[in-house]
């Protein structure tokens, strides 16, 4: 994705019946934890990444805890300007 402006990041999280159970949620840039979320699923994220730098690539990927594991696959962005 070649994006021109603060990367816009929406993570929505969900179950087939809603649990109790709390949830960890890092959100990772190129291997390194950039913020982490953490409550109970159903669960909505928005979150701005105010680190923008013209020209530079970075990968974003989610790391999933707590009823079980889940991992994204790296989504690759690379900023224009």
């Amino acid at each position: 994705i070649r994006i021109y402006g603060n990367p816009q990041i929406r993570i929505s999280l969900s179950l087939k019946t809603p649990a109790k159970n709390q949830v960890k949620v890092r959100l990772i840039r190129s291997g390194e934890l950039i913020k982490t979320f953490s409550g109970t699923l159903p669960m909505d994220i928005d979150f701005e990444d105010k680190n923008f730098k013209p020209r530079q690539k970075v990968y974003y990927r989610v790391d999933v805890k707590g009823l079980g594991a889940l991992i994204s696959n790296p989504i690759f962005v690379t900023f224009g300007g």
